[in-house]
């Protein structure tokens, strides 16, 4: 916690609202900024996240120290479906609190996938073809379906 007005101020870079249950969160960042609004380079601290609310459990590494004034997170997820709210804290820095919406795991069922395929044109190419339902799927998501 801080005591105005020695609060330093901080910025959060890449946070995500919505995350899939056992997923991390996308990689984050927690900046100490000056007031020009540039990182604080020389800021030595530690950032802490706390679980405030949620139906599971909020795990991974939940305290790290500042390197040239950033804190970067990349293994932060949720065990059960649901809404959760943390409150990221340090020394001398501003209590920020922050809720994300964790979603059931994406599901994919194979609708058709055919044993064999017929074509009269191959160009030296196996014709495929599958036809594959996606569910639990987070809006403007993106997502990279690759076939082997």
């Amino acid at each position: 916690t801080c005591a105005l007005p020695i609060c330093f101020p901080v910025t959060i870079t890449d946070l995500v609202s919505r995350v899939h249950i056992n997923k991390p969160l996308r990689p984050f960042t927690i900046s100490a900024v000056k007031p020009d609004a540039t990182v604080d380079a020389g800021y030595l601290g530690t950032v802490t996240i706390a679980q405030t609310s949620g139906p599971g459990i909020l795990s991974g590494t939940l305290s790290k120290s500042f390197a040239n004034g950033i804190a970067s997170f990349n293994d932060i997820r949720f065990s059960q479906v649901g809404t959760y709210t943390f409150t990221i804290t340090g020394s001398d820095l501003p209590p920020i609190n922050h809720t994300v919406q964790v979603a059931p795991a994406m599901t994919m069922t194979e609708m058709i996938v055919p044993r064999f395929i017929k074509s009269n044109v191959a160009n030296n190419r196996v014709p495929t073809f599958a036809l594959v339902k996606f569910d639990n799927l987070l809006p403007n998501t993106q997502y990279r379906y690759i076939t082997s």
